[in-house]
């Protein structure tokens, strides 16, 4: 009997369930910028969080340059909520907006860059890059949230057949570049008050999860759209203390292994005590970011050229690293150990 508690809970621990910190999940710190290149419009977004407002402004006056259009009727669509929250004291607020030649568009927020391609027929494409590092293996994204439907074009009474979204890729480095090898997704429902929903991961069935590592998960939030009815104008989505949870992969270091010759920021020393050493090339911005096992960021650095980041406050032990460029792209991982 003994022995079958012990083997019980060998397997009982081999599918545990643990939490990873997303950074900024509560949506209480936010950056401020502008966009526009004719007429610089302010616009806001979570710290590691992106919009699509600047490449939506941006290009959409260009291309009103072009034809025409005033430089007024690009809109923001991600704003910082104070009022309507569901935990700490800030929301993302993100509205559906009519954008001139564009049409309809959703209001999106992601954790990764986005890039979005904009001609004269409107828009033909998003794609992401980036993401949120990690060393679990995804099961679920969950969010609060708060949906409420915008202005149906034939009745112009607001409330119409509208649903919003949150849509999940899991990646894992196979051969030279991260693949999409899972993907969660879930429609958001009209609703007056907050609501946790949560997206299930569901992998790729010829995904080799004893070879390969999950090492980056991307959140796309998308105000409007999702299903068979179209965007409808003013949908309104709050989103707040976004979670992910995850099991301890098979491949516990998910870092290939990285020669001298294929380095692109020299990491050192290894063990490291006190101080960290990073030495890239020269007016090339990267960013070093550190990460306990568990998948929580513990440090950062942006490296341009020789510097150093401090790890004394940090426990001995082990620690990986995901060096990404000025696009979001992890060009390197590694493994540090921390002594004491």
């Amino acid at each position: 009997m003994k022995k079958i508690y012990i083997l019980s809970c060998a397997l009982l621990a081999g599918t545990m369930s643990y939490g990873q910190t997303i950074p900024n999940g509560g949506m209480e710190t936010w950056r401020n910028n502008t966009a526009g290149p004719v007429s610089a419009k302010p616009i806001h977004a979570p710290t590691n969080w992106y919009g699509a407002d600047s490449l939506v402004i941006g290009i959409g006056q260009t291309l009103g340059t072009i034809l025409g259009i005033s430089p007024s009727v690009w809109k923001s669509q991600l704003f910082e909520e104070s009022t309507v929250i569901h935990g700490g004291t800030r929301s993302a607020k993100l509205i559906t907006v009519d954008q001139d030649t564009l049409g309809m568009f959703p209001g999106i927020m992601t954790n990764a860059k986005a890039s979005v391609t904009i001609s004269l027929a409107g828009l033909d494409n998003i794609k992401y890059s980036g993401g949120t590092p990690t060393n679990l293996r995804t099961r679920t994204v969950s969010a609060w949230v708060k949906y409420l439907p915008g202005k149906d074009s034939i009745t112009g009474m607001f409330g119409g057949a509208d649903t919003a979204s949150m849509s999940i890729q899991a990646l894992a480095f196979i051969g030279t570049k991260d693949s999409v090898v899972g993907s969660g997704f879930v429609r958001i429902a009209p609703n007056t008050a907050f609501t946790q929903v949560t997206a299930n991961m569901v992998y790729r069935s010829d995904f080799d999860s004893n070879r390969y590592a999950i090492d980056t998960v991307r959140i796309v939030f998308a105000s409007g759209g999702a299903g068979a009815t179209s965007a409808l104008d003013s949908s309104i989505l709050y989103v707040d203390d976004v979670t992910m949870t995850g099991v301890t992969q098979t491949i516990i270091n998910a870092v290939p292994a990285v020669t001298e010759g294929a380095e692109v920021v020299k990491v050192y020393p290894n063990p490291a005590k006190g101080i960290l050493y990073l030495n890239g090339p020269a007016n090339n911005k990267l960013e070093y970011t550190l990460y306990a096992v568990d998948g929580r960021q513990v440090a950062h650095q942006s490296v341009n050229g020789a510097t150093s980041l401090a790890i004394g406050d940090l426990a001995a032990g082990t620690y990986l690293y995901a060096i990404a460029d000025e696009n979001g792209i992890i060009i390197q991982r590694g493994k540090v150990e921390v002594s004491k």
